[in-house]
């Protein structure tokens, strides 16, 4: 399959029956595996101040509040 007609699929794909507000929580595994990578590269350290713009129920600010101050919100 052509690279370009891949990306078509998944971009309509992604967009089928989406709610402008929908929900999809974060995985803990997600959030430390970015935290991992961040901190490797110099980007993120203990104790920065981190906006959390989409929190929905707080999964991802959960982990990050292990070793940041986060700022919480979203849309709702």
């Amino acid at each position: 399959m052509e690279n370009s007609n891949f990306s078509a699929i998944l971009a309509n794909r992604s967009s089928e029956n989406r709610d402008h507000l929908d929900f999809y929580p974060t995985p803990p595994s997600a959030t430390l595996a970015l935290v991992e990578f961040l901190n490797r590269e110099g980007i993120l350290h203990k104790h920065d101040l981190i906006w959390e713009p989409a929190c929905g129920t707080g999964d991802m600010s959960l982990v990050l509040k292990k070793t940041n101050e986060v700022v919480e919100t979203d849309i709702n």
